[in-house]
């Protein structure tokens, strides 16, 4: 599934190492992560060049004495305004994108996924049982409700921007559409 706006998010993916998109999740877990990594990059840059005219452009001795600032104050507060307002919208996002990835759709095709020292097994509600590899069909919701037996286990596939733990005496479940 490429995104519409093509070659430059492709670029962008590969500089980050990020896998191809194959979920429907994918998609916004990316652009989040752009997001989240962009603005901290813009802001730096903003800084340095804020510090490079400070640096070149030294003031006079005389122009050192303090002065009471209202402008100056605004602008703080100002400043203290956005940083917040963009976090609180940055958590805003993340929390939703989070609460869809945990609420599964009805009549999603359920497998129930057992973790055991070495390998995966995988109970399809409709049908066959798989050792190591799981297939699922696409463009259908799939619902995993997983355990494990032995020790804490990761399920994790990179390209469906899919990570769950597994806990032994635990059902923990996750689900996902893959592209």
């Amino acid at each position: 599934d490429r995104d519409d706006r093509g070659p430059r998010l492709e670029v962008l993916r590969r500089v980050l190492f990020l896998p191809p998109q194959a979920s429907t999740f994918a998609r916004g877990v990316d652009a989040l992560h752009f997001v989240v990594l962009g603005i901290p990059l813009l802001v730096a840059f903003a800084i340095t060049a804020t510090a490079t005219v400070f640096a070149l452009r030294r003031p006079r001795p005389s122009a050192l004495l303090p002065v009471a600032s209202r402008r100056g104050r605004r602008v703080e507060a100002a400043l203290i305004v956005v940083t917040t307002s963009v976090f609180v919208a940055l958590w805003v996002v993340g929390f939703r994108d989070f609460v869809a990835m945990e609420q599964r759709p009805p009549g999603a095709l359920v497998v129930y996924v057992t973790a055991k020292q070495w390998m995966w097994k995988f109970a399809h509600e409709e049908g066959p049982s798989e050792v190591g590899e799981l297939t699922v069909p696409a463009h259908r919701a799939v619902a995993l409700v997983m355990t494990s037996r032995d020790v804490i286990h990761s399920f994790y596939v990179p390209a469906f921007r899919l990570k769950q733990d597994v806990i032994p005496g635990r059902y923990v479940t996750a689900w996902f559409e893959a592209s």
